[in-house]
């Protein structure tokens, strides 16, 4: 779940990352090009040892955040 979502919204960013790359907003989109690549290879990696190793971070994200609002 976690893998599927980033592998979908990576091209998004690094699409952003180009766009942006002569621009002072580039190191910002390259962080988060490098973030959603981490995330899949952590998420590879620790679920090809133990794969109930993401349950307690699913049900996190299930958790709504103390004190912000959904209303926006």
């Amino acid at each position: 779940m976690i893998r599927q979502g980033t592998k979908r919204y990576l091209p998004a960013f690094q699409r952003l990352a180009e766009h942006y790359s002569r621009s002072d907003e580039a190191p910002f989109f390259d962080y988060v090009v490098q973030h959603e690549l981490a995330i899949i290879s952590f998420t590879t990696a620790t679920l090809a040892t133990e794969r109930g190793a993401l349950d307690p971070v699913l049900r996190l994200l299930d958790v709504p955040v103390p004190g912000l609002s959904s209303s926006g």
